[in-house]
Protein backbone atom coordinates (compact mmCIF):
# COMPACT_ATOMS: atom_id res chain seq x y z
CA UNK A 1 0.00 0.00 0.00
CA UNK A 2 1.80 3.09 -1.29
CA UNK A 3 -0.20 5.58 0.79
CA UNK A 4 0.43 3.62 3.99
CA UNK A 5 4.15 3.41 3.20
CA UNK A 6 4.30 7.19 2.63
CA UNK A 7 2.49 7.84 5.93
CA UNK A 8 4.84 5.52 7.83
CA UNK A 9 7.87 7.20 6.25
CA UNK A 10 6.48 10.65 7.16
CA UNK A 11 5.97 9.57 10.78
CA UNK A 12 9.50 8.17 10.94
CA UNK A 13 10.86 11.42 9.48
CA UNK A 14 8.95 13.49 12.05
CA UNK A 15 10.48 11.32 14.78
CA UNK A 16 13.94 12.23 13.50
CA UNK A 17 13.15 15.96 13.67
CA UNK A 18 11.56 15.86 17.14
CA UNK A 19 14.90 16.15 18.92
CA UNK A 20 14.66 14.99 22.51
CA UNK A 21 10.99 15.91 22.81
CA UNK A 22 9.34 13.31 25.04
CA UNK A 23 12.01 10.68 24.43
CA UNK A 24 12.85 10.55 28.11
CA UNK A 25 10.13 10.74 30.74
CA UNK A 26 10.41 13.56 33.23
CA UNK A 27 12.39 12.36 36.20
CA UNK A 28 10.19 13.84 38.87
CA UNK A 29 8.35 11.77 41.44
CA UNK A 30 4.72 12.97 41.26
CA UNK A 31 4.42 12.45 45.03
CA UNK A 32 7.10 15.14 45.53
CA UNK A 33 5.13 17.80 43.68
CA UNK A 34 3.47 20.40 45.84
CA UNK A 35 -0.15 20.76 44.81
CA UNK A 36 -2.39 23.80 44.61
CA UNK A 37 -5.12 23.65 47.26
CA UNK A 38 -8.79 23.85 46.27
CA UNK A 39 -10.13 27.39 46.21
CA UNK A 40 -6.90 29.01 45.03
CA UNK A 41 -7.36 31.47 42.17
CA UNK A 42 -4.86 31.29 39.28
CA UNK A 43 -5.71 34.23 37.06
CA UNK A 44 -9.32 33.68 35.99
CA UNK A 45 -9.29 30.02 37.08
CA UNK A 46 -10.43 28.83 40.52
CA UNK A 47 -8.96 25.43 41.41
CA UNK A 48 -11.72 23.01 42.46
CA UNK A 49 -9.77 19.80 42.99
CA UNK A 50 -6.75 17.80 41.93
CA UNK A 51 -7.69 15.15 39.36
CA UNK A 52 -4.33 13.66 38.35
CA UNK A 53 -0.55 13.60 38.77
CA UNK A 54 2.25 12.71 36.44
CA UNK A 55 5.94 13.24 35.96
CA UNK A 56 5.40 16.64 34.32
CA UNK A 57 2.94 18.14 36.74
CA UNK A 58 -0.46 18.05 38.33
CA UNK A 59 -3.87 18.25 36.64
CA UNK A 60 -6.70 20.14 38.32
CA UNK A 61 -10.37 20.62 37.70
CA UNK A 62 -10.96 24.37 37.71
CA UNK A 63 -13.70 26.89 37.04
CA UNK A 64 -13.06 29.52 34.36
CA UNK A 65 -14.66 32.67 35.81
CA UNK A 66 -14.66 34.43 32.43
CA UNK A 67 -16.68 31.82 30.58
CA UNK A 68 -18.38 30.04 33.47
CA UNK A 69 -17.17 26.60 32.47
CA UNK A 70 -15.08 23.85 33.98
CA UNK A 71 -11.62 23.30 32.54
CA UNK A 72 -8.64 21.06 33.17
CA UNK A 73 -5.44 22.82 34.20
CA UNK A 74 -2.15 20.97 33.75
CA UNK A 75 0.28 22.92 35.89
CA UNK A 76 3.99 22.83 36.30
CA UNK A 77 4.56 23.56 39.98
CA UNK A 78 7.01 26.43 40.66
CA UNK A 79 9.84 24.03 41.61
CA UNK A 80 9.49 22.36 38.19
CA UNK A 81 8.67 25.54 36.28
CA UNK A 82 12.08 26.91 37.28
CA UNK A 83 13.63 24.35 34.92
CA UNK A 84 13.80 25.93 31.42
CA UNK A 85 13.98 22.51 29.72
CA UNK A 86 10.76 21.35 31.40
CA UNK A 87 9.08 24.66 30.57
CA UNK A 88 9.96 24.20 26.91
CA UNK A 89 8.76 20.63 27.04
CA UNK A 90 5.34 21.68 28.36
CA UNK A 91 5.16 24.46 25.75
CA UNK A 92 5.87 21.94 22.97
CA UNK A 93 3.27 19.57 24.42
CA UNK A 94 0.66 22.36 24.43
CA UNK A 95 1.47 23.45 20.87
CA UNK A 96 1.39 19.87 19.60
CA UNK A 97 -1.89 19.04 21.37
CA UNK A 98 -3.48 22.26 20.12
CA UNK A 99 -3.02 21.13 16.51
CA UNK A 100 -5.18 18.02 16.98
CA UNK A 101 -8.90 18.17 16.32
CA UNK A 102 -10.84 15.03 17.15
CA UNK A 103 -13.84 14.18 19.39
CA UNK A 104 -11.66 11.79 21.43
CA UNK A 105 -8.95 14.41 22.10
CA UNK A 106 -9.41 17.13 24.70
CA UNK A 107 -9.25 20.59 23.14
CA UNK A 108 -6.40 22.81 24.31
CA UNK A 109 -7.68 26.32 25.04
CA UNK A 110 -4.54 28.13 26.20
CA UNK A 111 -1.00 28.02 27.52
CA UNK A 112 -0.55 30.59 30.28
CA UNK A 113 1.85 31.68 32.99
CA UNK A 114 -0.22 32.38 36.09
CA UNK A 115 1.11 33.25 39.54
CA UNK A 116 4.35 31.33 39.08
CA UNK A 117 2.73 28.36 37.35
CA UNK A 118 3.04 27.42 33.68
CA UNK A 119 -0.41 26.02 32.83
CA UNK A 120 -2.05 24.24 29.90
CA UNK A 121 -5.77 25.03 29.97
CA UNK A 122 -7.87 22.43 28.21
CA UNK A 123 -11.31 20.97 27.90
CA UNK A 124 -12.38 19.09 31.02
CA UNK A 125 -13.49 15.56 30.19
CA UNK A 126 -15.33 13.70 32.94
CA UNK A 127 -14.42 10.04 33.09
CA UNK A 128 -12.17 7.39 34.54
CA UNK A 129 -8.79 6.27 33.29
CA UNK A 130 -8.58 3.13 31.24
CA UNK A 131 -6.22 1.86 33.99
CA UNK A 132 -9.13 2.06 36.47
CA UNK A 133 -11.30 0.04 34.09
CA UNK A 134 -8.58 -2.57 33.52
CA UNK A 135 -7.95 -2.93 37.25
CA UNK A 136 -11.63 -3.78 37.81
CA UNK A 137 -11.32 -6.88 35.64
CA UNK A 138 -12.35 -7.92 32.16
CA UNK A 139 -13.98 -5.27 30.00
CA UNK A 140 -16.99 -6.26 27.91
CA UNK A 141 -15.64 -7.06 24.42
CA UNK A 142 -18.00 -4.61 22.68
CA UNK A 143 -16.95 -1.81 25.08
CA UNK A 144 -13.25 -2.71 24.66
CA UNK A 145 -13.66 -2.59 20.87
CA UNK A 146 -15.37 0.82 21.06
CA UNK A 147 -12.58 2.17 23.28
CA UNK A 148 -9.91 0.78 20.93
CA UNK A 149 -11.61 2.38 17.91
CA UNK A 150 -11.73 5.76 19.67
CA UNK A 151 -8.05 5.50 20.67
CA UNK A 152 -7.12 4.57 17.08
CA UNK A 153 -9.14 7.51 15.75
CA UNK A 154 -7.46 9.91 18.16
CA UNK A 155 -4.01 8.60 17.21
CA UNK A 156 -4.87 8.90 13.51
CA UNK A 157 -5.90 12.53 14.08
CA UNK A 158 -2.62 13.14 15.92
CA UNK A 159 -0.64 11.54 13.09
CA UNK A 160 -2.57 13.63 10.55
CA UNK A 161 -1.33 16.68 12.50
CA UNK A 162 2.23 15.25 12.42
CA UNK A 163 2.14 14.55 16.17
CA UNK A 164 3.35 11.30 17.71
CA UNK A 165 1.88 10.75 21.19
CA UNK A 166 4.88 8.89 22.69
CA UNK A 167 3.22 8.27 26.05
CA UNK A 168 0.13 6.23 25.25
CA UNK A 169 -0.76 4.18 28.31
CA UNK A 170 -3.97 3.31 30.20
CA UNK A 171 -3.34 6.13 32.68
CA UNK A 172 -3.52 8.67 29.82
CA UNK A 173 -6.79 7.43 28.33
CA UNK A 174 -10.09 8.64 29.78
CA UNK A 175 -13.16 6.46 29.38
CA UNK A 176 -16.38 8.48 29.45
CA UNK A 177 -19.92 7.38 30.20
CA UNK A 178 -20.94 7.52 26.53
Amino acid sequence: DTALLQEAEALLASHDTAGRFLEEPARIDPADLEGIPPGVQLGPYRVLEEIGRGGMGIVYLAEDARLGRRVALKALPPVVAANPELQQRLRREARAAATITHPAVATVYALEELDGHLVIVSEYVAGETLRTWIDRGPIDPARARAIAIQIAGALAAAHDAAVVHRDLKPENVLVTAT
